[in-house]
């Protein structure tokens, strides 16, 4: 009698998982940021201590693989972004009284804390519809080199970081910079919104 061979019954969860083994994340979030309004001068509205990014990475496999984040070089973490917690915080002066036409930058440190090559893409997500991420004239979010004068390859939705040697560290450049809007730009008066850096570390052959 001849047998035949079982299907494949792997389930979506497990292949998923072993994707997501593969790869280490650590994600920058900023929220809370607020536009000094326009033509509005006591307007109180500005960026504040509301403003924060926060680190997430991940390690798999006996922490083969490990992608850490800071705001500097000497304090870069590891953490958990399931609880919502805050593990970085931007200095409110750093991004305090944002005007149109301004562009700030913020320098973003990553560190390959595992025994694997990664491959490292940023990606942007806007986590609320509406606000200075949206409409006509947006504040613009994008990644450059560590001297902030060239920007990484990729769309306006993903770029690419580069290859991360083990235990090798880089920097990027987070760059915002706000439209020159006019007083005619009123949904953007006191405006706020909502993003999310994502920084994944894929294993490279």
């Amino acid at each position: 009698m001849t047998t035949t061979p079982s299907p494949d019954v792997t389930s979506t969860t497990e292949r998923d998982e072993r994707k997501r083994r593969k790869a280490a994340i650590a994600k920058y979030s900023l929220a809370g940021v607020a536009l000094l309004g326009i033509g509005a001068a006591l307007t109180s509205a500005a960026w504040t201590d509301d403003a924060w990014f926060t680190a997430s990475a991940s390690a798999v496999d006996g922490g083969d693989i490990e992608l850490l984040g800071g705001l500097s070089a000497d304090k870069l973490v590891e953490a958990d972004d399931v609880s919502g917690a805050v593990n970085i915080s931007v200095p409110a002066n750093q991004l305090a009284g944002f005007v149109p036409g301004e562009t700030r930058d913020v320098t973003l440190y990553l560190h390959n804390d595992g025994e694997l090559p990664l491959s490292v893409t940023g990606t942007f997500a806007k986590q609320t519809a509406g606000g200075l991420f949206d409409g006509p004239k947006p504040v613009e979010v994008s990644l450059l080199n560590s001297a902030g004068t060239e920007p990484l390859p990729g769309t306006s939705d993903s770029q690419t970081v580069g290859p991360l040697a083990p235990d090798a560290g880089t920097t990027v450049v987070l760059r915002l910079a706000a439209p020159h809007w006019t007083n005619a730009d009123t949904g953007y008066f006191g405006a706020t919104g909502d993003m999310t850096v994502t920084f994944t570390g894929t294993v490279t052959n």
